[in-house]
């Protein structure tokens, strides 16, 4: 499936995203902490 909050540009497994939401959700906002 296509990657939440990734404009279509990377895909992941249904199976790994549904077994943790919140921890893609957390790596794909957490890569960005640094720039701030």
């Amino acid at each position: 499936m296509v990657a939440p909050g990734s404009n279509g540009s990377s895909y992941i497994s249904r199976d790994n995203f549904e077994s943790d939401p919140k921890g893609y959700f957390d790596n794909l906002h957490g890569s960005g902490q640094g720039s701030k």
